[in-house]
């Protein structure tokens, strides 16, 4: 994803689904506040000393990973005690941009899945991870009924981590948990994370109605 295009993504859905959120949770005059000092932090809000972006992977990891940042540091709250509460607003944005990026990304069409033959089912997978500049993938398994690949990079987790800010990598996990939480024609299953120290993430996605072996 080119800069301009995850500008114009931002502009379109980003900016729509942080607003949504803020209203589910503070009043008319406190959203517009955030948003006011949101835009006053990109303006002179700068990369953190020593964080390395040569790889392409980092630098549009970053170009996610930059609002989120801002966002944060904008969600100014009465006091200390509100710190819980601004962590589950800043998780429910980062939630529902990225479960859109995912849809803007990869439409999925389980029933084109299912009918495709294994070495179209593969080109379909490999052409798809390549389409997520944040993390290095390989692929396991393809079936009518099923898809397996291991992320075993990620570059939101090795920027959070040079942030000393490791926390927040796992608010991106929960992306694909609400995107493919509200589907009914696919389940995911994903037992293991980078973010939460495995060595891999696992990811395993069925078609309900399949019966393949595992």
């Amino acid at each position: 994803m080119s800069a301009w295009t995850q500008f114009r993504f931002d502009l379109t859905t980003g900016m729509p689904s942080a607003w949504r959120v803020l209203r589910a949770h503070l009043s008319w005059r406190a959203t517009l506040a955030v948003f006011c000092r949101f835009l006053w932090h990109s303006i002179w809000f700068r990369r953190p000393e020593g964080l390395a972006l040569e790889q392409p992977g980092a630098q549009f990891t970053w170009r996610q990973l930059r609002p989120v940042l801002i966002l944060e540091r904008s969600l100014t709250l009465p006091s200390d005690a509100d710190k819980a509460r601004r962590r589950t607003i800043l998780a429910e944005i980062v939630a529902e941009t990225g479960a859109a990026f995912i849809a803007s990304q990869v439409p999925i069409d389980p029933a084109q899945w299912s009918q495709l033959d294994d070495g179209q089912r593969r080109r379909l997978a490999e052409a798809s991870l390549k389409r997520f500049g944040n993390a290095e993938a390989r692929l396991q398994a393809v079936s009518p009924q099923r898809l397996s690949f291991d992320v075993h990079h990620c570059y939101f987790v090795e920027l959070c981590s040079a942030m000393n800010r490791p926390e927040l990598a796992s608010l991106f996990c929960a992306a694909d948990r609400r995107f493919f939480g509200g589907r009914d024609d696919v389940v995911l299953s994903r037992e293991s994370t980078l973010a939460e120290g495995a060595d891999h993430c696992a990811f395993r996605f069925r078609l309900p109605q399949g019966d393949d072996p595992p």
